[in-house]
């Protein structure tokens, strides 16, 4: 039986494979992007020899494979397979690769990166070594992380963080704002109860007079008994940050006619709970527990396990002591 390959020897050895089907006219090589200091995504970086331009990155569930073939399934079959999935993803959308990369290249224009910037939430405490090199606005142990909305492509969010260097002739106080702006435009936020939720079934949708709270002439409120409600956005993606969007929490204390206590295990959505009507310990409890338990929160979006409140009076969300 033939000695098995390291991980990283695997890694090599795609990119010899990949190297040799696209021929002598490009450069191939392997790439880990920290998209948090826990979550590292493997890549391909793939570019054109004698092309001055951003690279092209390709990614392919390369650890999913490697494991394939550590289970036996032949060397050849398993690179065909990474092959594959390498030229379909670099051939399938032209278009989308060439607009993120005239994007990469004109980032550092403040003019033309104006509507493309927007805020995702990330765990500070768990990305402080990530974070060194980027600009955001820290809640407790909440990052808001300034980020270029690429699009989306093969059914994900794409976005690019923008570093400090790339912002050192900006204005980064008002590209800030701009970004929160923006992000609460690209998705719209949605608040409901989760009887609401339970009621509806699994895969039935929420309606709009149900959810979304920011239409003062359509939303109709519909009281938990549990006190629990959920406060996201409607592609769920980064939807805690929508308690952080210009006018929303003010909104939702409103509507609870209360100062909030907010929990924000995940990156997905923030539980908002109506301070008169909630016990202050069994949250505080409740919310570093759950940051623990990774069957309902995985790793990669996880947030804080720290309780927030909201007091109208200041309008700010402050750590609950």
């Amino acid at each position: 039986m033939e000695n098995l390959m390291s991980y990283d020897e695997f890694i090599n050895y795609c990119v010899e494979c990949i190297a040799t089907v696209l021929r002598s006219e490009y450069e191939v090589s392997a790439n880990k992007i920290h998209k948090t200091d826990e979550w590292v995504v493997d890549s391909f970086f793939i570019t054109k020899k004698g092309e001055d331009k951003v690279k092209r990155i390709i990614t392919v569930p390369t650890k999913e494979y490697y494991s394939e073939y550590a289970k036996g399934e032949p060397i050849g079959e398993v690179i065909l397979k990474v092959i594959k999935e390498t030229e379909e993803i670099a051939g399938e959308n032209t278009d989308f690769i060439n607009k993120v990369t005239e994007d990469l290249q004109n980032m550092s224009d403040r003019g033309f990166m104006k509507d493309k910037l927007i805020i995702r939430p990330l765990s500070h405490t768990k990305n402080q070594k990530l974070l060194k090199d980027y600009y955001f606005r820290k809640i407790g142990d909440i990052a808001l992380v300034l980020y270029m909305d690429a699009g989306s492509h093969r059914g994900g969010v794409m976005s690019v963080k923008i570093s400090l260097e790339t912002m050192k002739d900006w204005d980064k106080e008002r590209a800030f704002e701009t970004a929160l702006e923006n992000t609460a435009k690209k998705n719209t936020p949605v608040f409901y109860s989760f009887e609401t939720a339970i009621a509806m079934g699994k895969d039935s949708e929420i309606p709009s007079r149900r959810k979304h709270i920011m239409d003062r002439e359509t939303y109709r409120f519909k009281e938990s008994f549990t006190n629990s409600y959920r406060l996201s956005t409607e592609l769920g993606v980064n939807g805690a940050a929508a308690a952080f969007y210009p006018g929303v929490l003010d909104r939702v204390a409103e509507v609870l006619d209360d100062d909030l206590y907010l929990c924000f295990a995940s990156t997905l959505e923030c539980i908002v709970h109506p301070v008169k009507k909630s016990d202050k310990a069994f949250l505080k409890r409740h919310s570093a527990e759950m940051s623990k338990d990774t069957r309902f929160t995985p790793a990669r979006e996880f947030l804080s396990g720290l309780l927030y409140v909201y007091c109208r009076k200041n309008a700010k969300v402050e750590v609950a002591d």
